[in-house]
């Protein structure tokens, strides 16, 4: 990365300054110097989180949709058959995996719905849903519950609302804090 594509604004001015002492102390004047970033990656922010959700839930869904069309080639494969019973089951067995993988598909579209609902939401001062969390012990966004999401190179812990834990932490501000499960997580800050 060239040093002209660094931007103070991302990095911070008394970084820049460290890393351009750094390159000039070892005597690289070249670009190569800052390849290697010494500095922490860019916080998460809301609107990227709510961009990692719906982009998991659609490759969930496109998932989801391809193992469809792969099962009802095999549904239609098995009706031509007529042989008897042994079809008949395998048919039911194809059915029954078919039901399972739309009742999954609603699930998703949702979480899909849930998350352009909240996304239309603001952040504020206190624990909501659509919240963005910086705790001491790591980043957890507040909207449906995908598992883990990697923004800005930062793990980040989506939680329901209604999972105990993010229940627990709805109405609370920065700079409290909540235990649970024996662990204490204080609040860093909220988007």
């Amino acid at each position: 990365m060239p040093v002209a594509a660094i931007k103070l604004e991302e990095i911070g001015a008394k970084l820049f300054t460290h890393i351009l002492k750094r390159c000039l102390l070892t005597k690289k004047r070249s670009h190569l110097c800052i390849q290697t970033p010494i500095f922490a990656p860019m916080k998460p922010t809301r609107s990227q989180c709510f961009t990692a959700c719906i982009h998991s839930v659609k490759e969930k869904k496109a998932v989801l949709h391809s193992e469809l069309a792969a099962l009802a080639e095999g549904v239609e494969s098995e009706s031509k058959s007529t042989a008897g019973d042994k079809h008949e089951t395998g048919r039911a067995m194809l059915n029954i995996e078919q039901d399972r993988l739309a009742r999954q598909l609603a699930a998703l579209d949702e979480q899909e719905a849930a998350l352009v609902r909240l996304q239309q939401t603001g952040g504020g001062p206190i624990i909501a849903p659509g919240s963005l969390i910086e705790t001491d012990r790591g980043w957890f966004f507040l909207s449906t519950a995908l598992g883990r999401i990697t923004v800005n190179g930062v793990s980040v812990m989506t939680l329901s609302p209604e999972s105990p834990l993010g229940a627990q932490w709805l109405g609370l501000a920065a700079g409290t804090s909540s235990a649970f499960n024996g662990i204490t997580y204080a609040v860093v800050s909220i988007q």
